[in-house]
């Protein structure tokens, strides 16, 4: 075929449509090329002058569906393609690629330096409070400090009315003299820096009586609450404090305590605190006021009145005092470029997989009307989520959490908002690094001798998800009937969530025989159930639920390791790509550019 017949086809960006000229017989040509014609320069060519001639440009159109089938097939495939065979085929830099990996690198610096500023902060507001525990509880012990499970002692509660007010002046007392004796910086939140009382509130039923004789009990639903300051005269430290008598000041106050209505008894006030804190290389004294609130729960009228200690730490603005070590001040201010740094490049990584997205769904449009023009079939729903890559959304997803989580960074390190966002800030930031390094999977599966965890898990997670509903509505029924019937007995079946915990560690094999030693044994006919409950579910789930949960894996991975060097054409997009594989390689390979070539030698008359 000559020159002039066959025509000149181009990948560029513009467009001359012939549509005054195409028209009747040609109006074949003309579908398929409205179809994807914002990618292709077609310039029909029939004088020397460089005019129209329409008869030239009919018997061209009439060889445009293959020279535009042939466009088409090369551009999906450069779509398909990975930054790996995008290199070997055209030698096109994977920027993306390059990216990802930079940001991991910066994003988990930035996590470590942060981590460590975090867990610091914690650390000081968590020995506060331990501090006030054992300054203001009579009789707290250290073993209630750490975290043991089972607890080593009881709750801590007090149990007669003697107790309860003992209970009481201790802590008033503790409180006059907080600002002197604690090893730590605690004072009252006055300006004065003078004693502020201490605030009790009592919560009760509005009226109540109780008739011993004959077990004859009165409630009244409705609920009242009364608080009243704790007034005297006593300066802070003063020795007159340990003269306080609870029973006497509320006896002055006209207040009188009725147990059988008592729900719950409060302390409340206020403490300020001083922080010495260290960003990097830069140490700076922080106040913190702390709302302390001593609580005693009777809400269950239980013979056993419950004591615990709360505090609401809030940023207190006062006079402060920072140092610097010049030699190493730049530490400080590289930490900051280090956030900078993260929010420019996840910005970028957002703009580029954006752009990525964008593309893809035009090459979607155009590719869904090419085949309904050319072989009157229309793409299914599968087949056009082909073109949406859930990579890059996590990705995006992302970029977004850790822009967030390092904004919050910065105006923490800077001092703009109070170091109470540290939880905020840490959830933006470990779920960003997350992301970020499970991005990463997607670039190592391009490699076929790395891909297996991502092969297998894309095979085994529908079979997966069946198996689970299965397992998770079984599990379902042995959490609740534990809880109601261990749950009265048994530490670890207290609450739903206690007993799903307890179970899925059972499964996991931990702690089965501390759960049969600790079952309450004077309860015959419970014993034996929770026997036979417990032996049943370790036989159904460790045995046989895990066994089956394992055996789906891993008989997913036999079937890719069999099939690795199968390749299996499951829809009309590969079939359509791989009508011409050769010839596309050429043509790919010819192409300095992102878009294929599609520009054809001349053949010799």
């Amino acid at each position: 075929m000559d020159e002039r017949s066959r025509g000149h086809i181009q990948s560029e960006v513009r467009i001359v449509h012939p549509t005054r000229c195409a028209h009747g017989r040609d109006s074949r040509a003309r579908e398929l090329l409205s179809s994807f014609g914002s990618s292709v320069d077609i310039n029909f060519s029939d004088t020397n002058d460089g005019s129209y001639s329409c008869d030239a440009l009919r018997n061209n159109l009439g060889q445009l569906p293959d020279e535009l089938t042939d466009y088409v097939r090369t551009r999906l495939r450069s779509h398909f393609m990975n930054p790996v065979e995008k290199w070997r085929s055209r030698e096109q830099f994977p920027w993306k690629l390059f990216l990802q990996i930079f940001k991991v690198l910066v994003v988990t610096a930035q996590v470590i330096v942060f981590g460590s500023a975090s867990s610091t902060f914690q650390d000081q507001h968590r020995n506060t409070r331990i501090t006030l525990e054992h300054l203001l509880l009579k009789g707290w012990d250290t073993a209630r400090d750490v975290l043991i499970y089972p607890p080593p002692q009881g709750p801590y509660a007090v149990y007669t009315i003697t107790e309860l007010y003992e209970h009481i002046e201790y802590v008033v007392k503790r409180y006059s003299s907080i600002t002197s004796e604690p090893i730590g910086t605690f004072w009252y939140s006055s300006e004065s820096e003078e004693i502020v009382p201490i605030e009790l509130c009592v919560t009760k039923y509005k009226n109540g009586t109780v008739w011993p004789s004959n077990s004859t009990l009165f409630l009244d639903s409705e609920t009242v609450t009364r608080c009243v300051d704790l007034n005297t005269t006593w300066p802070a430290n003063s020795a007159s404090w340990r003269r306080f008598s609870m029973k006497k000041f509320l006896s002055g106050a006209g207040i009188e305590i009725v147990f059988e209505q008592l729900i719950r008894a409060e302390l409340r006030f206020t403490l300020t605190t001083l922080y010495k804190r260290k960003f990097v290389d830069v140490e700076a004294l922080e106040c913190y006021r702390y709302g302390v609130f001593v609580i005693y729960h009777n809400s269950r009228h239980s013979g056993q009145i419950g004591v615990t200690l709360k505090t609401t730490p809030s940023l207190q603005h006062c006079s402060r005092n920072s140092t610097r070590n010049a030699p190493i001040a730049h530490a400080y201010y590289m930490t900051q470029v280090l956030n900078a740094i993260t929010i420019a490049m996840c910005s970028l990584s957002t703009v580029l997989c954006s752009r990525s997205l964008y593309r893809a769904q035009k090459l979607r449009v155009k590719t869904t009307k090419f085949f309904k023009a050319k072989y009157k079939k229309k793409l299914s729903l599968p087949d056009k989520l082909l073109f949406l890559d859930l990579w890059f959304v996590m990705i995006i997803v992302d970029d977004c959490l850790l822009v967030i989580g390092s904004s919050l960074k910065i105006q923490i390190d800077e001092r703009m908002i109070p170091g109470l966002r540290y939880n905020l800030c840490s959830l933006f930031l470990g779920s960003g690094t997350l992301f970020a390094w499970c991005g990463l999977l997607r670039y190592v599966g391009y490699f076929k001798t790395y891909n297996i965890l991502i092969l297998t898990l894309k095979k085994a997670i529908p079979n997966v998800l069946r198996f689970l509903l299965c397992g998770a509505l079984l599990f379902s029924g042995y959490v609740i009937c534990g809880w109601v019937v261990i749950g009265p007995h048994h530490i670890k079946f207290k609450t739903t969530a206690r007993a799903a915990e307890c179970l899925f560690s059972i499964t996991n094999g931990d702690d089965i025989f501390s759960t049969f030693a600790m079952m309450f044994k004077k309860n015959t006919i419970v014993w034996y159930f929770v026997m036979a409950y417990l032996y049943s579910f370790i036989i159904l789930f460790v045995y046989l639920v895990v066994s089956l949960f394992v055996a789906i894996i891993v008989d997913s991975y036999e079937i890719i390791k069999d099939n690795e060097s199968v390749v299996h054409v499951t829809n009309p997009i590969q079939q359509f790509i791989a009508e011409a594989e050769d010839n596309s390689d050429n043509e790919l390979r010819s192409s300095p550019t992102g878009e294929p070539d599609l520009k054809r030698t001349k053949s010799s008359e």
